[in-house]
């Protein structure tokens, strides 16, 4: 079955983020399938076509960027249960409130029904160019978990 990344990106970072782990996700594991979708191209029959999502957001202000807010009001009907989620998100401590959108997506996609597998990995001030290698670590233990069924409750 296909795996899904998924990202909202305001700024374009998220995007890269995100095509960089596809990119990084495709060369390792070439056995299976991975989509990258913004998504302003996704619906919710698009995104329950998936089981294993893997979704990126940045912070806007104190919460939810305006791509991230229409995709939430798009899925709010969708019954996700049996989709898995791990979540990233893109901020910056010099703010008073960092990554506020994680909270904010996780609490909506469980009250719909969905698991969150994975600790949320958050970057810090992404800049192109930036080490991701932890990033590709947490992408790997979410499919680990997944595969294994459970969720593992590690921090990255």
């Amino acid at each position: 079955m296909p795996i899904l990344i998924l990202y909202a990106s305001y700024t374009g970072y998220t995007q890269e983020a995100a095509t960089l782990l596809w990119q990084n996700l495709c060369g390792r594991f070439p056995h299976r399938e991975f989509i990258l979708l913004n998504v302003r191209e996704a619906d919710k029959k698009e995104v329950k076509k998936y089981s294993l999502i893997i979704f990126g957001a940045s912070t806007w202000d104190d919460g939810l960027n305006p791509e991230t807010k229409l995709f939430l009001e798009k899925l709010q009907s969708a019954n996700l249960s049996g989709s898995r989620f791990a979540l990233f998100g893109l901020g910056d401590r010099q703010f008073l409130v960092f990554c506020a959108a994680l909270p904010i997506i996780e609490a909506q996609l469980k009250k719909q029904g969905a698991t969150v597998l994975s600790p949320v990995f958050t970057f810090d001030n992404y800049q192109t160019g930036q080490d991701i290698s932890k990033f590709i670590e947490w992408a790997e233990l979410f499919l680990d978990a997944a595969e294994l069924g459970h969720n593992t409750g590690q921090n990255l």
